[in-house]
């Protein structure tokens, strides 16, 4: 899910990624969003939690800070359960529960993750910013990529109070312990094309 302005320069690699992988990859823009959600809401509701016979599926928010309709439309997220910060409350499709919204079926998409083997990688450009709208699902986000941050914030995203020092080459990937890496460029397209035409040839 592309979330970036329709002129936006890198969303050609997403697009390429969704026309040679058409297998693979799906592609949605921000018009598109709600019907995928949608989609993986109701994959989700159609999976025995726990079972590990499922594939795994991906879904890829980029933007995430744009996708209003994917916000809680209560300031403070009141009326969700206990466990919506812990990782194991799981709200899944009923016949009860036929009006959700998109930012309660995110949010279910993203709590029952490891019931239904549906993962989510969201990239966001302000730590402040997903707090204010998604406080309650950061607990369930455990590989954090963290780029330059101002230190309270680095703090909290992964315990380190030292994201003013990160220069803008640099990265931390933070699951159990952080480790400082040089993040990849975008990829050339004629590159990445030969790598999709390699992908296919294995199916």
């Amino acid at each position: 899910m592309d979330f970036a302005p329709e002129d936006d320069e890198d969303s050609d690699v997403l697009l390429l990624l969704a026309n040679e992988l058409g297998d693979y990859v799906k592609y949605a823009d921000f018009r598109k969003a709600k019907g995928l959600i949608k989609e993986f809401y109701d994959a989700a509701g159609k999976r025995s939690p726990g079972s590990g016979e499922h594939d795994r599926k991906y879904l890829f928010l980029f933007g995430l800070q744009r996708a209003r309709d994917l916000r809680s439309s209560n300031p403070y997220q009141t009326g969700l359960s206990a466990n919506d910060g812990m990782g194991d409350g799981l709200s899944l499709p009923t016949a009860q529960k036929q009006s959700e919204s998109p930012y309660d079926m995110f949010s279910s998409i993203v709590r029952s993750r490891s019931d239904t083997n549906i993962h989510t990688v969201a990239w966001i450009d302000s730590f402040k910013t997903f707090m204010l709208h998604y406080n309650t699902l950061f607990g369930n986000f455990d590989m954090r990529i963290g780029y330059t941050m101002p230190d309270e914030d680095s703090l909290h995203f992964i315990e380190e109070p030292n994201g003013s020092q990160l220069s803008e080459n640099g990265a931390i990937y933070s699951y159990n312990k952080n480790q400082k890496f040089r993040p990849y460029k975008k990829p050339d397209l004629g590159w990445l094309g030969k790598m999709c035409e390699r992908i296919n040839s294995f199916s």
